[in-house]
């Protein structure tokens, strides 16, 4: 994985255990991935994909739309979590505007 992860959009939420939410910018991919949750509770810090919320058993779970190998999944944390050290809010991106203007983001 390359450590060179850029976080764009950073937007503080401050909900609970919700620190905010991004985007990042794979280069070694030249992929933009939107909808990223950064969450810290006691000393442990993670990001999370984007999922969907559902109801199983009564309880509320999360169906996950992008899912790693372990060890890549890792890396990919370990890295986030260092751009993250970097990142500060600001407003969105000129394509992320262009992005919520559209009708359909296709």
């Amino acid at each position: 994985m390359n450590t060179a992860l850029e976080v764009r959009d950073y937007k503080p939420i401050g909900k609970g255990c919700l620190i905010g939410s991004f985007s990042i910018y794979v280069p070694a991919w030249q992929m933009i991935i939107r909808g990223l949750s950064y969450f810290n509770t006691g000393d442990r810090k993670w990001v999370s994909f984007p999922s969907r919320p559902f109801e199983k058993d009564g309880k509320k779970c999360y169906y996950n739309y992008i899912v790693l190998d372990k060890g890549v999944q890792d890396t990919f944390q370990k890295d986030c979590l260092e751009a993250l050290k970097h990142a500060t809010p600001g407003p969105a991106s000129l394509a992320d505007k262009n992005k919520n203007e559209e009708e359909c983001p296709f």
